[in-house]
């Protein structure tokens, strides 16, 4: 043929073959095959080896590999014949459904781990275009560690299979790669091809000497900077992505090929940018498959009382299979021991084909179309765009710009512009940005490329390539004042009670956390903040060991702190001591301080300082709080990265914006329960209850924050082995964190890479809890605490909380006064609280005598002589240095050290550390706080156990 269409990724044109058996003289017709033919061009450098009867490599320098005459890219994945419900048997229907859902998500290769697959299945890649590696039926993983004797005697064996596999698949269009097997010598050992009997360099031979038009692959003889064999590239299984560079600035420029990477292993799949941007930076790194395709499962009828995922309306499922009424099983879930349990559960879909959260990531990494920016962020339309098809061009697409404000779109527009296949040209998109701009408002430029018509895999007008770029721009500040001045807070028997106008709550007596916040008369909160350092376990946490729930390392270090700043917040002050893997070098405990400013609004904002340094810790999963909201809070909303879950180390495909979805749905059915859910980037996130008539809004402050909502607590996630453990609660399980750690790599691989993880150093990280009724603006709502610098000061007045005054004491009367009706002691509003602090006129006051302190079950009764028409103050400390100090300062706050007031000469403080020796002193103040006397002596005692 003269100048025949060329058969490609992009463009799969096939002719058909017909050969006819007839005999001449009558034209009788004996038998008519056809076969489907494409023409296409792989051009590379074929290996050549040593004549020294070692088969070793002797080749120089490669040419970059190329597909008729261009530079392509393997964006691949390893397949498996599996179905949940007919095992190894796959239907002509089901590898139909796998080929279009891959080229859905831009995959465009195969690997057939690890053995050959079926005849529709090549012509199936045939016809939609899929490239193959196409791989024999050899492996002898458990013998290839220095067992050359024993695998020599295989030689005939395989032999036997790859003939087999070269007769079948010879006249096959889409497979380019020639594989002699899998992991049958070990790849990252450099030694001689005559290893075994120079078997491999045997059945490497084999295809070269039959087939010059495609590449071998083995990655068991890739040992050393070019292998062995006669390969004709080296390949390595799960490298991280700095061990690429060496290969791709090798002087042999020998193509290199991940034949397995990125373990797709339950909610996995990190640094696909990481490894994307080495791959197109150096033109002999082909690409990879990433291991795998589709979760090898069968489904297991539900034992009674199993939770029934499947039967659900919000069930995540294709349909294909029946699975209503049972569970996805695993290895040993049928008697077995001596599988490998869950390690088959790799793929990037369910066994059902249901689409994992992950396969986003694969989807943008292995995108076609890329739009660059020379600027972090755009001041004007100048983008470059690089066509990485074959035969492709831009223009065959709908490409469309538009301009978000806030996640609103204001301006947009189509683009034009010409991008042949393989070229790279810059553009400029022509937007203009608004002449008046919203306060606080942040602006985005989005590219969207989308098909023109429905194609063999898709629909006219599914997305297929798409960037997103900040817009460099100064609006202004937006304009916030919020009051704190009319909120209320008591001592009371259930703990600190928190209220003001439609809302209260109650930090509890023995942990100081939040609890039971009413709104409106509806409970919105019922427990939270909590310091929290775990997720239920990904696969690949490995490294990190073990779920720790970190409220069982964590006791009160004193009685909640509070203060008034300069701007008239109250803020409540909560210290805890942390004895999680505490070194018994270090006297002093680590902490974790929460920091609480209510506003009038109900609004909490809450600052946490996390120091965890003195520990043996090395990392953790995460830095964050949980909270639990009542039940029927099911509806979410955020603004920040999305459309889905995502991870710091796979969030690359994401777009700011705002999405909505539901608590339900952002629950993912892994066969082995993990973590799941999480949202990267986000400036706010709310959730409201099924009626929208009451809302939670979580807004971070100066910092983007992580975000998750789920129906089950991390712990319940961790201690399941099946989804049919599970049971989802009515309530609703809120993270808020200011570090969570990368998916990685670590179930087979490497761990999260270092900028990635959550090293054991000191955080310091606020946002914003506010109740809502009106859910129909949380964007601007958001506002009025994102990009603010809300003081938590302590340099403003102390106040302290007052215990409830003894049953023995009269509370009808208060000092000075004839026998009015008193405030409340235990009231602690700016207009009620005698200040710890305050610059006193004179010293009429006489010092306090007769200081006794009696111990008590982890608490201390402190008793002296009673002086007329007075009120005290009494401080205490662990440490005695700091009690000197304070009594030289003219009674000025002092860290460490805690102030109480009493009306009474008698004062009990409870929750102290038993056996630690505190250090108290007691002072005199006039009724109208005019005049003091001297601080008494000093005494020091310790609680009892």
């Amino acid at each position: 043929m003269d100048n025949p269409n060329l058969w490609d990724n992009d463009n799969p044109y096939l002719y058909t073959a017909i050969i006819t058996l007839f005999d001449t003289k009558t034209n009788t017709v004996f038998e008519c095959v056809s076969q489907n033919v494409g023409f296409r061009e792989l051009s590379f450098t074929s290996t050549k080896v040593t004549d020294d009867g070692k088969y070793n490599n002797d080749t120089d320098y490669y040419e970059t590999v190329k597909l008729n005459g261009k530079r392509f890219y393997i964006k691949g994945v390893n397949r498996h014949d599996t179905d949940v419900e007919s095992g190894k048997y796959i239907s002509h229907e089901l590898y139909e459904y796998d080929i279009k859902l891959m080229k859905q998500n831009n995959i465009n290769a195969i690997r057939t781990s690890h053995y050959p697959n079926d005849d529709y299945f090549y012509y199936l890649c045939d016809k939609y275009g899929m490239y193959v590696m196409c791989e024999s039926n050899n492996e002898s993983h458990a013998l290839y560690m220095g067992k050359d004797t024993v695998l020599a005697k295989l030689k005939t064996c395989a032999l036997t299979r790859q003939s087999a596999s070269y007769e079948r698949f010879k006249n096959t269009t889409c497979n380019l790669f020639w594989s002699i097997g899998n992991e049958s010598s070990t790849g990252w050992a450099e030694r001689d091809g005559d290893y075994a009997d120079s078997m491999f360099a045997e059945l490497v031979e084999f295809f070269k000497s039959r087939d010059k038009s495609r590449m071998v692959h083995y990655e068991g003889m890739s040992g050393g900077p070019k292998g062995s064999t006669g390969i004709d590239m080296v390949s390595h299984m799960y490298y991280s992505p700095d061990s690429l560079v060496g290969y791709g600035e090798s002087d042999s420029h020998m193509p290199f090929i991940l034949c397995e990477y990125d373990h797709a292993m339950g909610n996995a799949v990190g640094s696909m940018k990481e490894y994307w941007d080495l791959i197109r930076t150096y033109d002999n790194l082909m690409g990879g498959f990433i291991w795998d395709w589709v979760d090898q499962s069968r489904k297991i009828a539900l034992p009674e009382n199993g939770w029934n995922y499947y039967g659900m309306p919000y069930a995540k499922t294709t349909g294909i299979n029946k699975l209503d009424g049972y569970y996805l099983g695993y290895g040993g879930d049928w008697g077995d021991n001596s599988g490998d349990k869950n390690f088959c559960m790799n793929g990037l879909v369910s066994a059902d084909r249901y689409p994992q959260p992950e396969i986003k990531e694969v989807k943008y990494q292995y995108r076609n179309f890329l739009f660059k920016s020379k600027e972090e962020y755009l001041s004007n339309g100048n983008l470059t765009v690089t066509n990485e098809t074959l035969s492709d061009k831009l223009s065959n697409y709908d490409v469309s710009w538009e301009v978000t404000e806030d996640g609103e779109i204001i301006e947009s527009g189509i683009i034009t512009d010409e991008v042949l296949a393989g070229e790279t040209k810059e553009i400029t998109v022509p937007f203009t940005m608004p002449k008046s701009k919203v306060k606080g408002a942040e602006y985005f430029l989005n590219i969207s490329v989308k098909t023109k018509t429905a194609t063999s895999y898709s629909d006219a007008g599914y997305e297929v390539s798409y960037d997103q770029f900040p817009i460099s721009v100064k609006t202004p500040k937006t304009d916030t004042h919020i009051e704190g001045s009319d909120v209320e807070i008591k001592n009371t028997d259930e703990g600190i009670l928190v209220s003001g106008k439609n809302f209260e709550f109650t930090l509890n007596p023995e942990t100081a956390f939040i609890e039971n916040y009413i709104y409106n008369g509806k409970t919105l909160l019922e427990e939270g903040p909590v310091p929290n350092i775990s997720r239920a376990l990904l696969d690949n946490d490995n490294s990190i060991h073990t779920f720790v729930n970190l409220r069982d390392y964590i006791t009160l270090h004193s009685e909640p702190e509070i203060i008034k700043n300069a701007d008239g917040y109250n803020i409540i002050n909560v210290t805890y001591d942390v004895n999680y893997l505490h070194k018994k070098t270090v006297e002093e405990p680590e902490t974790i301080v929460m920091k609480y400013i209510i506003a009038n609004d109900g609004s909490v904002t809450v600052r946490m300082i996390f120091d965890l340094t003195k520990s043996n810790a090395k990392k953790f999963a995460k830095v964050g709080n949980t909270m639990i909201l009542s039940k029927d809070y099911e509806n979410i909303t955020w603004y920040g990265n999305g459309d889905s879950e995502s991870y710091n180390d796979r969030n690359s495909y994401t777009r700011v914006g705002t999405y909505k979805s539901s608590v339900n749905d952002m629950y993912y059915p892994f066969p082995f329960p993990q973590d799941c859910g999480n949202l990267t980037g986000v400036r706010w996130m709310a959730v409201t209850n099924k009626d929208n008539t009451s809302a939670i809004l979580i807004s971070g402050n100066n910092n983007d924050i992580n975000t998750s909502a789920l129906h089950f607590s991390a712990e319940e996630l961790n201690k399941a082995k099946h989804t049919k453990d599970l049971s989802p609660d009515e309530e609703t399980y809120v993270t808020v964190d200011c570090a969570v750690c990368g998916t990685g790599n670590a179930s087979c691989g490497f761990e999260t890479l270092p900028e990635y993880r959550v090293p054991n150093v000191a955080y310091d990280y606020t946002y914003t809890i506010t109740p809502l009724s009106d859910t129909t603006d949380f964007m601007e709502k958001s506002k009025t605490y994102r990009n603010r610098n809300l003081s938590f000061t302590e340099e403003a007045t102390v106040y302290e909380v007052n215990e409830e005054i003894p049953d023995d004491t009269d509370n009808n009367t208060t000092p000075g006064s004839a026998n009015p009706t008193a405030a409340p002691a235990n009231t602690l509003t700016p207009d009620k609280i005698t200040p710890a602090v305050t610059t006193l006129a004179t010293n009429t006051i006489s010092q306090v005598q007769g200081l006794k302190v009696k111990t008590l079950k982890k608490a201390l009764k402190i008793t002296w002589n009673a002086q007329d028409n007075v009120t005290y103050k009494i401080a205490i400390s662990t440490s005695k240095a700091k009690i000197k100090k304070l009594r030289k300062s003219d009674g000025k706050s002092l860290k460490g050290v805690k102030i109480y007031s009493s009306s009474k000469a008698t004062k009990t403080i409870k929750k102290l550390k038993a056996s630690k020796k505190y250090f108290v002193m007691v002072r005199a103040l006039s009724s109208n706080g005019s005049s003091y006397g001297e601080w008494s002596a000093i005494k020091s005692e310790k609680p009892s156990k």
